[in-house]
Parts: structure tokens; sequence; C-alpha cells
């Protein structure tokens, strides 16, 4: 993060990807150790996110091939397959 100006109570930073953000300036440190923790959460939770959403991807993939056999059962005459047994 680098400072780019401070207004009071408020700073404004910007990311190594150059976005600007406004914030309270006292969630702003310089404690390396909270920095470097607070990127590794970062970096969890981008992982956890990028799970979930694999995850529900692949559900959506499942019910549309489910809902697909379900269709060309129907066309065919076939029972579905949850009243078979």
């Amino acid at each position: 993060m680098t400072l780019i100006k401070r207004d009071g109570a408020s700073v404004e930073v910007a990311d190594q990807e150059h976005r600007v953000f406004q914030m309270d300036a006292s969630l702003v440190t310089n404690d390396i150790d909270l920095a470097i923790a607070a990127a590794r959460d970062t970096a969890i939770q981008r992982g956890v996110e990028t799970h979930i959403a694999e995850e529900i991807r692949r559900h959506d993939q499942q019910e549309n091939y489910a809902a697909r056999v379900e269709e060309q059962n129907r066309i065919k005459g076939n029972k579905p397959l949850a009243s078979r047994g």
C-alpha cells in the first residue's frame, strides 16, 4: 500500500494494482507482521472463494446434466429416475 493523501481522520491509499481507496487512518499500520498476517488472511479468503465458486459450477453442471437426462427420458417415454424402483 502506498499513502497518497492524508486528510484528517481519513487517508487515501493505493494498492499494487494502483486501485485507490479511502479509509479511516486508524485502520492503516506500518506493522510489518500485522500486514503480512492480513495478506495471508486475504490469500486464504480468495482461495476459499475460488473453491466455493468451483463447487457451485460443478453443482450447476450436475444439475444441468440431470435435467438433460430427464428430458431425454421423457422424450423416449422412459419413467423419471425418481419414480423407478
